[in-house]
This record gives C-alpha cells, structure tokens and sequence, in this order.
C-alpha cells in the first residue's frame, strides 16, 4: 500500500509541476577551448558539432553572440517541433544562458551552460529552470524523457572523444 501511495503522489508532482528545473554536471578531461568551439559551432549548425546530441535535437542559429537566435528542432518519432531560443550572458569559453523565445516556446525559463576546471578536469555544468502551465502536464512528462536522452547522448560524445584523444 505504501508503495502505490509514493508512486502517487510521485507521478502527482510529475503530472501537476508548475516549474522544471534541471541540474546536470559532466566531468571530462577534454579542455574547456575545445569544448567552447563545439558549443560556437553547434550555436551555428550542431549536425557540424561532435559534441552536440543530435539524435535529441537539432540547432541552428546566428552563433555564438549575445542577443543570437537559435533554433532549437526536436524530433517526436515522425514528427518534429522547432521553437526559438535567445542567447545572452556569454563569457567566452566559461558560460553561456538561453532563454526561451516567448513567440514559439511552450515553456518560459532557459538554462545557463558553464565550462570550470578543477584540478586536470573540466566541468560541464548545465542548469535550468522551465514555468508551465498546470494543464502542459504532458509536455512535462516530453520533456523530462528529452532531458534524459540528451544528457545520455551528450555524455556519449564526450567519452567518444575523450576515447580517440586518449585522455
């Protein structure tokens, strides 16, 4: 009994969630220059990017450049959605933040992308906040699979790499 009450209320929160916030930290020894070029050149087209995970989405924009749009596509079995996104707060080769365009995205919020070093590591932190509606509880449970898939994918290239540089 207790067992079917916790999965309620779990997916309660998960169905019922004003908010989304993610926090997902990626350690590598991949330099964080490399990985700022990845991210320049995935702001531009990510299907040119290995670190990109293209197989959860897809971008193309203006670059990496304060005020830049990107367009985000996400692919959906047979079909595909594109929204907008605005890119601000660049710190060349430490951070970057997007922010949702208001004209074509679901949600409102964005995320803050930043590259440290500890020790001979480089950290890949990615952290973001979403507001939605109490009635988008199925774009909540869409994006909760996406955000799995692209941070699995994402962690993919990264030790891909990580193998043919020999680090």
């Amino acid at each position: 009994m207790k067992k079917v009450i916790l999965i309620f209320f779990l997916f309660q929160s998960l169905v019922f969630a004003k908010s989304i916030s993610f926090s997902e930290s990626i350690e590598t020894c991949v330099e964080e220059a490399i990985l700022w070029e990845q991210f320049e050149e995935s702001m531009t087209n990510s299907v040119d990017s290995w670190l990109w995970p293209s197989r959860a989405s897809q971008v193309r924009g203006e670059g990496m450049s304060e005020q830049a749009v990107i367009r985000v596509t996400y692919p959906f079995g047979l079909v595909s959605r594109t929204y907008d996104y605005t890119l601000s707060d660049i710190t060349p080769f430490k951070s970057f933040t997007y922010q949702a365009s208001k004209n074509n995205h679901p949600f409102t919020g964005g995320a803050t992308v930043s590259l440290s070093r500890l020790n001979s590591k480089t950290i890949i932190k990615w952290t973001g906040f979403y507001q939605l509606e109490a009635n988008q509880w199925l774009q909540n449970i869409i994006f909760s699979r996406f955000s799995k898939n692209f941070f699995r994918e994402l962690k993919q290239r990264i030790k891909r790499f990580e193998k043919s540089q020999g680090c």
